[in-house]
């Protein structure tokens, strides 16, 4: 995405001028209060198994934001005998707020698991990398 002066200036030049100068920024770091500066991320770069709960259009809303960045998205819970077995990271992706509606048995992988809001995804996908779960843990 690109500045609207960016158009301006092409129009001023009558060709098309190099973008850089005019790239929207991705967006402000939870994490680190800063302005991220929009860069190409490679595609498929959460290489992560992600399980989403929530309501139906939370979890299709997460479900595609988390494969666009490359995670695998896990179809159920996962249980302590395949994260002992599993390659790669895994994380469930909770709703911010009350953990009243997370199942006791996904709040019981507490520890052996990360248990994040979707707001972790968000920070992963701005800066192109794992963000730390710690920071985004219920």
């Amino acid at each position: 995405c690109v500045q609207y002066e960016w158009i301006t200036k092409c129009v001023q030049q009558n060709k098309v001028v190099d973008h850089g100068n005019f790239l929207l920024p991705a967006g402000l770091s939870a994490l680190s209060k800063q302005i991220i500066k929009w860069n190409v991320r490679p595609k498929k770069f959460l290489k992560v198994a992600v399980y989403i709960h929530g309501n139906r259009s939370f979890k299709e809303f997460w479900q595609q934001v988390s494969m666009a960045g490359g995670a695998t998205i896990l179809s159920r819970p996962p249980s302590r005998t395949k994260l002992s077995s599993g390659n790669s990271k895994t994380v469930v992706i909770v709703p911010a707020g009350s953990t009243k509606t997370i199942p006791q048995s996904i709040l019981d992988l507490k520890g052996s698991i990360d248990i994040c809001t979707s707001d972790w995804l968000v920070e992963s996908l701005l800066t192109g990398s794992l963000a730390p779960t710690q920071h985004f843990s219920i």
